[in-house]
């Protein structure tokens, strides 16, 4: 490893103008990958190759090298694109300090109309909306206030503007999206409440630009629909099992699925018992369709994720084992009320025995306290 003989960046009077600005490019843009010293060893192999001292004032071809291989890097992502929306409607509502926060509606054609796609396997609506970046202001008392511009298809706001129902719904899109995009922000009251302001079409100045990102890759269309396929990436099937056992507690048959899933907390797992199959999805994580060959006249006993081994149990059975089951709930939660209830009376008992402890001691201190001797 050669150790470096210049700083990151270049002193004054070591570059040209031309060659001073691109290092400062260089400095900001292409060093993130190659750390502090990927530069200052750059330096060290212009100057050995005299590169420094160019009289034309061009930038170094070792360094022109650099500049392009980042533009070819950068020019195999999309830019994103400038939107301009038209208000159509403005919506108040509060956080949860009692603070106003304005929601401009707004529409632009490069926003896409609402659709139904396939994700995942499932069939799904898709509503592509673009939330701006929050705008302090203030209100017509002075106050200070948020506002924020949102953008939809005009088809979307065309139902929102006659449906109060559906407008409903994409305000409390709207919500759930600003919490998630703004955490560092005070979330909006709990009771979701806002009200739609009917003699203006925006708060404070017109719609600003947005930039849109661009829009998710589609995997394709889906053949058995025919919609556009916007699954993420294929996830992985967990290991399963499942196997006829008898249960030690009443001697039942059961049908007993058990599945592995490594590094998962029990709110990420979406179940849906079917007839005949099990779909288990945990987004990002994990992905299975299971087939279960259940005898006729089972049912489901129940389901249960154990952390402990992160492993998720689903059981059939007879009627009469859920009815057995249904028995000894019914029995533990008798028990564990008449355990509630002794441990009151305890409680009360050993209050009542302190009190009394309490008032025997005051008294008996009340009666030998020594008198005052008169001489």
């Amino acid at each position: 490893v050669r150790e470096s003989k210049h700083s990151t960046m270049p002193q004054e009077g070591q570059f040209n103008e031309n060659q001073a600005a691109f290092f400062e490019f260089l400095n900001t843009h292409y060093n993130k990958d190659g750390g502090d010293g990927a530069l200052s060893n750059l330096l060290n192999d212009l100057e050995e190759d005299g590169g420094l001292n160019d009289p034309a004032g061009e930038i170094p071809k070792a360094a022109q090298k650099i500049m392009e291989e980042a533009q070819a890097k950068a020019a195999k992502g999309e830019a994103p694109v400038s939107v301009k929306g038209e208000s159509v409607m403005c919506i108040k509502t509060w956080d949860v300090d009692g603070k106003k926060v304005f929601f401009n509606l707004g529409t632009s054609v490069k926003i896409d109309a609402p659709e139904l796609v396939v994700r995942d396997g499932e069939e799904q609506t898709r509503l592509p909306m673009s939330l701006g970046p929050s705008m302090d202001d203030v209100d017509g008392k002075g106050e200070a206030c948020l506002v924020f511009d949102v953008l939809f298809n005009p088809v979307t706001m065309k139902d929102a503007e006659v449906d109060m129902q559906f407008l409903n719904f994409i305000v409390q899109m709207i919500m759930i999206r600003l919490e998630e995009k703004h955490a560092d922000l005070p979330a909006i009251n709990s009771s979701r409440k806002f009200r739609r302001l009917k003699q203006k079409n925006f708060k404070g100045r017109q719609l600003a630009d947005q930039y849109l990102m661009p829009q998710p890759l589609m995997r394709g269309i889906d053949e058995e629909t025919g919609l556009r396929d916007f699954s993420g990436p294929e996830l992985a099937e967990p290991c399963f099992r499942v196997g006829n056992v008898t249960r030690k507690s009443d001697g039942a048959k059961v049908v007993r699925l058990r599945a592995e899933l490594p590094d998962v907390q029990g709110d990420e797992i979406e179940l849906r018992i079917l007839e005949g199959r099990c779909t288990l999805l945990v987004p990002g994580k994990y992905k299975a369709s299971i087939p279960v060959e259940v005898p006729t006249g089972f049912v489901v006993l129940g389901s249960r994720f154990h952390s402990e081994n992160y492993t998720l149990t689903v059981v059939w059975g007879p009627q009469h084992a859920k009815e057995f089951d249904e028995e000894q709930q019914t029995k533990r939660m008798e028990e564990l009320k008449k355990a509630e209830e002794e441990q009151r009376l305890k409680l009360t008992n050993e209050i009542a025995f302190s009190l009394c402890t309490c008032d025997d001691s005051v008294s008996y201190t009340h009666l030998t306290l020594p008198t005052k001797r008169i001489v």
